[in-house]
């Protein structure tokens, strides 16, 4: 902004110069002392654990310490995610906030400590939670150079599951317990959501998992859970149910991960239920295990019952190499996959070059959002990090740690570790009131059964990626 000069010099008499400038001094408002810059991210202590699989060793974000620059930020349009007023609709632009507004109470201690739980190994699901952890720590990596939350630093300490469920509460309570985070973010698959979720809301613990799907998870976690993602049967379901009436698919086949817990459960519980709900008669289901060397009995046998459509229960690395054994097998059948698959982007994509062509899934993130906040968050994140494309799980990782902060500013939250519990009631209060807040997600609306709220879509694959539309409803 120009400064404005009153006047020009020698146009007034020295006494009345002087005169003005003691009036002007003596209305000034007082000087505020400069924030405190920002305190380096401390590496976080590896818990003590019965064995490594029980509990993974915490490990910290790379989060470095704020730039001089960053020292005082004003707000920004479509500079970070957009917190928008309660009932104003969706997508409807708003004004961005940066992570360093000013919080609405003083926010003590080193750091602020915020959990996260993924996989990144031992599950045919570790792509996902690879591509959410990159989010997250991004996330933290923006707030922290952008001069934190009232000048304190985030410090994510992480839990990795390693695909062992039952590590799954050694994990929450290393978090909840004895680093005393004051929210979790994860974790992202359903079957470890199904073990720490009721446990978390036991603690009291605010949790926002990005990306477990399974219908009913809520309900036993609530009030301190929320996802970022709709169940299954309020997302992927009726959109199935579209494709199928579109496709007019009369006979179906299923092909089950059994090893991993969420594919058995939508092999054996999902596909065949929308199925035959939909008037499609199931032909024939054949099961294998996560890393089989080959598909050719499965697909052998699938193609012996002709089916029209094939149900895929089953992670991106696996179910591209099914699509390619159904491809040199010669088999004519229109792929189908939930929100799970579409979530991992381009990974499925590449794995299964031209096989997967044609191939239909649910969808709950479309990296072509025309909203222009969503578009300059992808457009920054993926100069910054050099990936080449923004998967569902890190949008809603990345977002999950906005959101977060977001209620620690306007909630009142002090970080006081006497007031621990009322600090994590206060985020949880705030996460049941999100209503049109514009992340790199698009546009996301809680409500106080932890449930979110977003629009149907089918995603196809064509010309080597997923193309988006919305189911008519």
């Amino acid at each position: 902004m120009s400064k404005r000069t009153i006047g020009s010099r020698g146009s007034l008499p020295l006494g009345l110069v002087v005169g003005l400038s003691l009036l002007l001094a003596a209305c000034a408002p007082a000087a505020q002392p400069a924030a405190a810059p920002a305190k380096p991210t401390e590496a976080p202590k590896p818990a003590a654990a019965a064995s490594p699989a029980a509990s993974p060793a915490a490990s910290p974000s790379p989060s470095p310490s704020p730039s001089p620059a960053a020292a005082a930020p004003g707000p920004a349009v479509a500079a970070s995610p957009a917190a928008k007023p309660s009932g104003q609709a969706p997508g409807g632009g708003g004004v961005a906030q940066t992570a360093a507004a000013k919080p609405s109470a003083t926010i003590q201690g080193p750091e602020i400590k915020l959990g996260f739980v993924t996989v990144t190994e031992g599950s045919p699901f570790a792509a996902n939670g690879k591509r959410a952890q990159d989010g997250a720590r991004f996330a933290v990596k923006e707030i922290n150079e952008a001069g934190g939350v009232g000048g304190v630093p985030i410090r994510l300490i992480e839990g990795d599951t390693r695909g062992d469920v039952n590590s799954m509460a050694t994990i929450v309570r290393r978090l909840g317990t004895e680093e005393k985070v004051l929210a979790m973010i994860g974790p992202l698959l359903s079957g470890e959501c199904n073990v720490g979720c009721p446990l978390a809301n036991e603690l009291k613990l605010p949790v926002l998992t990005p990306g477990a799907a399974q219908a009913g998870l809520m309900a036993r976690a609530r009030p301190y859970a929320f996802r970022l993602v709709m169940p299954d049967d309020a997302n992927s379901y009726p959109v199935i149910q579209a494709i199928i009436k579109r496709q007019n698919i009369k006979k179906a086949a299923i092909i089950v991960d059994q090893r991993e817990a969420i594919a058995k459960f939508m092999g054996e519980n999902f596909w065949p239920k929308v199925f035959q709900d939909s008037g499609a008669q199931v032909a024939e289901t054949v099961t294998f295990t996560s890393g089989d060397p080959s598909f050719a009995a499965q697909v052998t046998t699938l193609k012996a019952a002709a089916p029209d459509a094939l149900g895929l229960a089953a992670g991106s690395a696996d179910a591209a190499r099914i699509a390619l054994e159904v491809r040199r097998q010669g088999l004519r059948t229109q792929l189908l996959g939930t929100g799970g698959l579409q979530s991992t982007g381009e990974d499925f994509i590449k794995a299964g070059g031209d096989a997967v062509e044609g191939t239909m899934t649910a969808a709950q993130f479309d990296p072509d959002n025309p909203d222009p906040v969503v578009q300059a968050l992808i457009k920054k994140y993926i100069q910054q990090t050099g990936n080449q494309d923004v998967t569902l799980n890190a949008a809603y990782a990345y977002d999950a740690v906005y959101l977060i902060v977001d209620q620690i500013k306007q909630m009142g939250v002090t970080n006081d570790p006497a007031r621990l519990d009322d600090d994590r009631g206060k985020i949880k209060d705030g996460l049941e009131k999100v209503n049109g807040w514009v992340g790199m997600g698009g546009s996301t609306t809680l409500g106080p059964d932890g449930e979110v709220r977003r629009a149907l879509m089918i995603a196809t694959v064509k010309g080597g990626k997923f193309v988006i539309e919305q189911v008519s409803q």
